[in-house]
């Protein structure tokens, strides 16, 4: 399987603190690397809200995603803080035949459940993001 890493952070503090474009990078090619995943690309967004749905790493990775690909997020949140960019996004994948994978919340998000949960959990990024 193909597998397309998103990687975003929005602010200098979190490149340097944690959610960092390098380890989020790391996290995703070593889940590849278990899972024996190719990866086919890596799109970043540093500097970028992630309510913001003009990202340009964002908006590459979906215009090149294809049927059967993973597209890899370190966590949710890196993916959208905007429930309805989220929600969009994955509808989109999901008609191109693609999923979003989340390698730390690791929930199929293809499953009724799976579905309730990335709802909650893009709400709860949405949340944090504004406060």
């Amino acid at each position: 399987m193909a597998a397309l890493i998103y990687l975003r952070v929005s602010t200098d503090e979190q490149a340097e603190e944690g959610y960092s474009l390098q380890a989020q990078e790391r996290a995703c090619r070593l889940f590849c690397e278990l899972q024996e995943h190719q990866v086919a690309g890596v799109w970043r967004d540093e500097g970028y809200s992630g309510a913001r749905a003009d990202r340009p790493g964002l908006q590459q990775v979906l215009a090149n995603v294809r049927a059967g690909d993973l597209v890899l997020v370190h966590k949710l949140d890196r993916f959208s803080r905007s429930t309805r960019l989220l929600l969009d996004a994955c509808e989109r994948l999901e008609l191109a035949g693609a999923r979003l994978v989340s390698v730390s919340e690791m929930i199929d998000f293809s499953t009724p459940i799976g579905r309730v949960m990335l709802s909650l959990l893009g709400a709860f990024a949405q949340y944090y993001g504004y406060s």
